[in-house]
């Protein structure tokens, strides 16, 4: 059988501590497939994000000292503004044919899939691996514990605020220093 990928995209806008415990959860519970992490390049909602190659580089400084974890910049080589999933899924179908193809989501997300991109298509082409959140409909998730009740919204309105002391327990460390290098070299 081939190996399934499992594709985490997101904004990663910045990266917090539940995202990486779902990415050690997926490593633990899936530990024959292999994993990408991949920063969105162009929000396909228009979200404001902080600069892509900070996001990258925040992602590569946490993820891949896990072993069997890839940080992908795909949706950058895709180069299609926006950037939507199912362009992903097509390019990823198109590079490994015979590998099944997972998308991992957060139940946070599970709201607005119907509006994705080709949505239907999507379906078929991946299957979903939806981790459970605390405070949202966990009914379609995989069964593991409930990943803390903390967002990058949530982030980003601190930093906004000037208060970066509540950000350190939220973020992992590696990433959360790289954060404060930008800040202090240039307005994030």
């Amino acid at each position: 059988m081939n190996q399934p990928l499992i594709y985490y995209g997101g904004s990663f806008n910045p990266p917090h501590i539940a995202h990486y415990l779902f990415v050690a959860a997926l490593r633990a519970y899936f530990p024959n497939d292999e994993i990408w992490v991949a920063p969105t390049y162009s929000h396909a909602f228009n979200k404001s994000l902080m600069p892509y190659e900070l996001r990258l580089g925040m992602l590569r400084a946490i993820f891949e000292p896990i072993h069997g974890v890839t940080i992908s910049q795909i949706e950058k080589d895709l180069d299609k503004t926006p950037s939507y999933t199912i362009d992903v899924v097509r390019a990823l179908k198109s590079q490994f044919p015979e590998r099944p193809i997972r998308l991992a989501v957060g139940a946070d997300i599970v709201p607005t899939l119907p509006q994705w991109r080709d949505y239907e298509e999507l379906t078929k082409l991946a299957e979903f691996l939806i981790f459970p959140r605390e405070g949202c409909d966990n009914s379609m998730a995989i069964d593991m514990p409930h990943l803390p009740d903390i967002s990058s919204t949530q982030l980003r309105e601190w930093m906004a605020n000037g208060q970066w002391d509540l950000l350190k327990p939220w973020m992992p460390q590696r990433a959360f220093e790289r954060l404060l290098l930008m800040r202090n070299s240039e307005s994030i």
